[in-house]
């Protein structure tokens, strides 16, 4: 039996290798040969890392079958952009997210196909696109079209960047390398967008982070306050009751200076607050949309678009159940209903099922979603019952820049425990579990079934 990967980013890889280990045949369908490891964009963005690829050969199992390739539909058979079809007996859709439209990524198309992603929405992308051909030094600004580097200037066009594909990482990073005096606007005050502004800010630019409300859990609100200390403009954008716009900085909120009214979802545009009088977060719509512009206070500013990702729509496009963003739906066991032959793991896929309410889009979460798909599929082949999915999480990694880091200890669901590491502990930490992550990938290749995973919040053990 074989069964074909669609995409070559932690769930995929991870999947890959826990099959091809345990002797079972693997195709992996990638658009380039390399993998790219997500949690080094905002680095190599930001110019302290020249680059986030490591070559497929150096991670997949030896037997393996790489097919660099984009997948446009999926049938009874793979039908790749290049007009070839793959036949498989099981599929695992892995696909993960990426940038959003309306981001510069430093050509004409604006999605990620650059090995991380087995799909891109559109057939240009299919054969790896403009971007999976560009930059292969991994060399500031190389690959990037004069455009892209003007990307964020007002008045050229495209003026968004964003730093959730390798793609635009390296548009984003051309176009501070051509405007070395710029300051950077940083929207969205997740785990992207501290990460990249902390980064920017260790490196001397002048940075403002700019989020749409303040904070609850003591992690964020501790990052956000180790930002302000190394010199970040941190602000929460609020009408003000005259309905003008009117921002607080962090320490007039600390103060209790922040009023109470309608909030920003982006710089710029404002939304009523919810029924509960708190700041909602910002919409899949204004994180996807390449209508939405983030207008930064200062005209002379790099924007970036740090409010979220956008996946493709190979599932929808193929006829598989979808939710209102685009995720494939699968059930506890990651099986796609009513198509047994389809499974799904990663960023792109939703359990819809209750009791995973608590899971987020990382690769805590993609890589035993990958290894699980492939522990179904060997039940499968074996005769047993097929296991269902639980996941618990054992911590948070954040990189603050200039070597320092938050590790934010969490419960199984992802709620915070009292302790944290943070400063200069922090940040080794956090550098030793992104090497962590391609040991792991690697690891399995060798020891099919040696990454484990921590239990989930409740017991989901059984048959699906």
């Amino acid at each position: 039996m074989t069964t074909t990967v669609i995409g070559a980013g932690y769930a995929g890889v991870m999947a890959a290798n826990r099959l091809a280990a345990s002797g079972e045949g693997v195709t992996v369908v990638t658009p380039a040969p390399w993998f790219v490891e997500r949690i080094r964009l905002h680095a190599v963005a930001g110019g302290t890392r020249p680059t986030a690829r490591v070559a497929l050969s150096e991670l997949l199992h030896p037997d393996v079958t790489l097919v660099t390739d984009t997948v446009a539909r999926i049938g009874d058979v793979l039908e790749l952009a290049s007009g070839a079809t793959l036949t498989y007996d099981t599929a695992i859709y892995a696909v993960g997210s990426g940038g959003r439209r309306g981001a510069a990524t430093g050509g004409d198309d604006d999605w990620d196909a650059t090995g991380e992603h087995g799909v891109g929405p559109d057939a240009p992308d299919g054969t790896g696109g403009d971007e999976a051909e560009r930059d292969t030094t991994g060399g500031p600004g190389a690959g990037t079209s004069g455009a892209a580097a003007d990307a964020g200037r007002p008045g050229t066009g495209t003026t968004v960047h964003s730093v959730s594909d390798e793609a635009s990482a390296l548009a984003l990073r051309a176009s501070l390398a051509h405007r070395p005096e710029a300051p950077v606007t940083v929207v969205g005050a997740g785990l992207t967008g501290v990460e990249l502004a902390g980064t920017l800010r260790a490196s001397g630019r002048r940075v403002r982070l700019v989020t749409a409300s303040e904070p609850v859990r003591r992690g964020p609100r501790a990052q956000l306050a180790s930002l302000v200390r190394a010199g970040v403009d941190v602000e929460v954008r609020r009408w003000s009751a005259g309905g003008e716009s009117a921002s607080t900085d962090h320490a007039e909120r600390s103060r209790g200076g922040a009023r109470p009214g309608p909030v920003v979802d982006r710089v710029g545009a404002a939304t009523p607050p919810t029924d509960r009088g708190d700041a909602p977060a910002p919409t899949a719509r204004t994180a996807r949309s390449g209508e939405d512009r983030v207008e930064p206070a200062d005209p002379d500013a790099i924007v970036v678009d740090a409010t979220g990702f956008a996946y493709p729509t190979l599932a929808a496009d193929s006829g598989l159940p979808t939710d209102a963003l685009g995720r494939l739906l699968v059930d506890a066991s990651l099986t796609v209903p009513g198509r047994p032959r389809i499974l799904g793991a990663g960023d792109a896929v939703r359990i819809d099922a209750p009791g995973y309410g608590h899971l987020r889009p990382a690769c805590a979460t993609a890589l035993p979603m990958g290894a699980h798909a492939a522990d179904v599929i060997l039940a499968r082949a074996q005769g047993r019952p097929v296991p269902v999915f639980g996941l618990g999480y054992v911590l948070q990694c954040v990189d603050l820049g200039d070597g320092r880091g938050h590790i934010q200890l969490v419960h199984s669901d992802d709620t915070e425990r009292q302790l944290a590491v943070t400063g200069r502990a922090g940040g080794m930490v956090k550098e030793a579990v992104c090497r962590m992550t391609l040991r792991w990938l690697t690891q399995e290749g060798r020891r099919p079934g040696s990454y484990r995973w921590a239990a989930p919040p409740r017991s989901r053990s059984g048959a699906a």
